[in-house]
């Protein structure tokens, strides 16, 4: 059960309520990836609906048995339904809870599993325990994924972070750069671009590909192209952030804004000189000392440094007391309000395209090359800081070129300290980092990557001729009996199994295409996990995020254990594929807790609610199963301050890659002409195996604020989640999409 999120139903006498609330949350908590739903319905609620989906869908079932259980009609209706399920059709594993010592039916004695004392704290915890590490299983996701990335496993694909590459500067390079022509002409042109994708996307890796370290032993000249980079990465700290101390006036912000605007390219230009010394000191460059001394003089001079000595290090000395005599300013003069005097700098765009002259000047091997300013984790940055970037961005060509990195957002600011707008395509483009699956020269695109990407990583470490497809074979034996499928497409389109197979053949085949995959997940339902395997379902689920592929292929790697030799070629079982795929789908949900600062927790709980909705919808709906669109039906509404939780939830996940939101894909048309375009929100496929749901959304499911507002609610999110489950289920509006 480790490998996916589990379901546990808590079945409890309504007096039981609170003891079984808390162990819905500690449950929750604790075990990470596992999800719980508790016994309890309001006025109006279907009740033997809500039994039967509740058992039907769990994994185990915990029956909290008390006094109290013998008059609670609807308890018991539970738990021998719970039973027969259990004993009949392999279903859920009953345990039971005792919370005092009313003797057992014979039926529930041999299920008796943990007893919980009436005021013992320490009856408590240790039934929590057994309970946890019984439905949690002794394999957690976290765990199991990062034994895969450890350094000394020997696991060629542990390398998911642009920092893993260092040892193997040319692989870096060569590994992640765009397979699209049109996008490598937009890395590498003259005009400003933007790397744009959520976490994991290869932003960073793309940008040091072109660092001067990485891309000038990778031999790109052979294709006429001739770049030099220097990397600087915007993480909270690299620039003095004083906008939340600040009481501003409009004196007080054109002081702010220039002297941090001044910082900044300070910083630029020590990475600049310090990517140089480094290629210089590594013979990546060819400059010779007197041609050091030469350059450091001339730009000690136009940069107002003083110096006793010129190499590359004493510059950099230099450089750095200034910036440091910048950042001291900044902190006296809007931090503790002290009079302070201003540093006296000139850094300006004008005046780093000088310093690259001369640089060109005093070192040949760069005669000839463009320079680039790559600029990670733009996010980080507060808003008047990102105009200051801007700004240079507008002015920077043809002197210099400059790539930005961010999360996709749609908060970024477009104006400039000049009050110009940095519009796109007139003054930029973009590089959209997540392949949309659904179009076919993307997804085209997006596999040739993954081929390159394994062909480059193994060819490092392993002989043998491994490709993508020898590597990732698919199960050769279906996952349901081709009859059981059929059985359930037919009743999906309102037939019995005799007329579906009396229907003409395009007919048949049309409602397959429709329904076989929602058919195969009810097939499975309580049974067994949806299983995936081969390189197409593995790229799609991975969502085209390319670190979610690697992180399968380094968790099936791991789970393999095979011990390949150098000279055997890689294969990765589909049984253990789908193992990977699972337990990497898990870790991501249960990551988001602490790899989103302050929304993470909230946001792992709307996507398990919201996912829960979903998959009820995928076993229950009678003919749009396969829904994993939320068209927002009202998003004006989102505007309003009642709504800031939601929209702050939904802004976070888009930013982290929780939930798709592309450009030209919006709800369909509104049905009259006064009412809002939807927005879609689609959750990301990597979600799909430990959620329960399917990775395909054919149809759309129509919500509004106010509904999706409920499940931000932490109190009021069970009744939130049935009264959903309920309403999706039931509604008929949702009109048919397109697979996507």
């Amino acid at each position: 059960m480790g490998t996916s999120l589990t379901r546990v139903f808590i079945s409890h006498a309504g007096s039981d309520w609170r003891i079984s609330k808390r162990l819905a949350d500690d449950l929750t908590t604790l075990g990470n990836h596992i999800t719980v739903d508790l016994d309890g319905v309001s006025v109006g609620d279907d009740l033997m609906r809500f039994m039967n989906d509740g058992i039907a869908e769990a994994d185990f079932i915990l029956i909290l048995h008390s006094r109290h259980t013998t008059d609670a009609m609807s308890q018991n209706a539970e738990i021998w339904g719970a039973l027969w399920n259990e004993i009949n059709q392999s279903g859920a594993t009953c345990l039971v809870v005792r919370l005092d010592d009313t003797p057992l039916p014979p039926l529930l004695g041999s299920k008796k599993f943990a007893q919980i004392e009436e005021d013992n704290e320490e009856s408590y915890a240790r039934a929590l325990t057994q309970i946890a590490e019984r439905v949690g299983g002794t394999e957690h996701p976290t765990q199991t994924v990062s034994k895969a990335f450890s350094a000394d496993g020997g696991n060629p694909f542990r390398r998911t972070r642009a920092e893993y590459f260092e040892d193997d500067r040319d692989l870096l390079a060569r590994t992640f750069a765009p397979p699209d022509q049109s996008q490598l002409n937009k890395l590498e042109g003259i005009a400003p671009c933007i790397l744009e994708g959520p976490r994991g996307t290869g932003k960073s890796m793309l940008l040091m590909s072109l660092r001067g370290r990485n891309y000038l032993p990778s031999r790109h000249e052979r294709r006429g192209l001739k770049t030099f980079g220097c990397y600087l990465k915007l993480t909270r700290g690299a620039l003095t952030n004083v906008i939340d101390l600040l009481d501003r006036d409009g004196n007080t912000e054109a002081i702010l804004t220039e002297t941090s605007s001044q910082e900044l390219f300070v910083c630029i230009v020590e990475s600049m000189l310090s990517e140089i010394r480094f290629c210089t000191k590594n013979n990546i460059l060819n400059c010779s000392e007197n041609d050091q001394q030469a350059l450091c003089r001339e730009l000690s001079h136009l940069f107002g440094v003083p110096l006793t000595s010129f190499g590359f290090s004493d510059l950099l000395n230099g450089l750095g007391s200034l910036r440091r005599a910048i950042a001291a300013y900044l902190r006296k003069r809007f931090v503790y309000g002290e009079a302070s005097q201003v540093p006296t700098v000139m850094f300006d765009a004008d005046l780093i395209g000088v310093a690259i002259v001369a640089i060109k000047s005093h070192v040949q091997d760069l005669a000839e090359y463009g320079f680039v300013i790559l600029l990670d984790e733009y996010e980080n940055l507060y808003g008047f800081q990102q105009k200051i970037v801007n700004g240079l961005a507008k002015a920077a060509a043809p002197k210099f070129s400059i790539k930005i990195a961010r999360k996709r957002s749609t908060g970024y600011p477009s104006s400039t300290l000049s009050g110009q707008e940095w519009q796109e395509t007139h003054d930029y483009s973009t590089i959209d980092l997540v392949y949309n699956l659904a179009e076919a020269r993307q997804r085209k695109a997006y596999l040739n990557l993954l081929e390159r990407f394994v062909d480059n990583v193994v060819s490092e470490e392993f002989d043998g001729g491994t490709t993508l497809n020898s590597l990732l074979p698919e199960f050769d034996t279906p996952e349901v009996p081709e009859e059981r499928v059929l059985e359930e497409v037919a009743a999906l389109s309102k037939a019995s199994i005799e007329a579906f197979k009396e229907w003409p053949p395009e007919k048949r085949r049309e409602k397959m295409t429709y329904y076989k995959a929602a058919a195969v997940y009810r097939c499975l339902q309580g049974r067994q996990k949806k299983r995936f395997s081969g390189k197409d379902e593995l790229a799609f689920v991975s969502s085209g995020v390319i670190r979610y592929f690697q992180e399968m292929l380094a968790v099936g790697f791991y789970l393999e254990n095979a011990g390949p030799t150098a000279k055997s070629p890689l294969v990765i079982s589909p049984e253990t594929q789908n193992r990977a795929a699972h337990l990497v789908s898990s870790h991501n949900l249960t990551s988001l807790s602490r790899n989103v600062d302050g929304k993470g927790e909230a946001l792992r709980y709307f996507v398990l609610d919201l996912g829960g909705c979903l998959r009820h919808k995928l076993l229950k709906h009678s003919s749009e199963p396969e829904a994993a669109r939320v068209s927002l039906r009202d998003p004006e509404q989102l505007a309003d301050d009642q709504m800031g939780a939601l929209r702050e939830l939904l802004d976070t996940g888009v930013k982290e890659g929780v939930f798709e939101l592309r450009d030209g894909l919006p709800g369909f048309l509104p049905r009259h002409a006064d009412e809002a375009q939807a927005v879609e929100y689609m959750i990301c496929r990597m979600f799909a195996p430990v959620l329960g749901i399917s990775p395909r959304a054919r149809w759309r499911t129509e919500t509004y604020c106010a509904e999706l507002l409920q499940l931000v609610d932490r109190g009021g999110r069970l009744q939130a989640v049935r009264t959903i489950k309920s309403r999706w289920v039931r509604d008929t509006n949702n009109a048919q999409g397109t697979l996507i």
